[in-house]
């Protein structure tokens, strides 16, 4: 993929996607059960250009464990009673909003 920096595209088109509502930042921060590849999402915070912010907890499909934990303070208990991330309206969101940017 060619991937080009903003200040490396024409002002005419950085006004052209801000017209027609295309994000062109995102400011994504995540936590989640661990470090592992099999690990999963249990918070998604993020903020567009716009202004819009969205900081959710999500109950992941293993328990986190205690060294994230730690880190980032989220429990087990604070999840339990919250939806599942994937297949949520959040989920199709920030998939889309990503695609937007690249």
């Amino acid at each position: 993929m060619n991937h080009q920096h903003p200040s490396d595209i024409p002002k005419n088109r950085l006004n052209q996607k801000r017209r027609i509502g295309a994000t062109l930042f995102i400011f994504l921060d995540t936590e989640t059960t661990g470090t592992e590849k099999d690990d999963r999402l249990c918070q998604l915070a993020y903020k567009l250009e716009t202004g819009e912010i969205v900081n959710k907890l999500f109950k992941p499909p293993l328990p986190i464990a205690i060294e994230p934990m730690c880190v980032h303070h989220i429990t087990n208990e604070m999840v339990e009673n919250k939806p599942a991330f994937k297949g949520r309206q959040d989920h199709q969101k920030l998939a889309g909003l990503l695609l937007s940017i690249i």
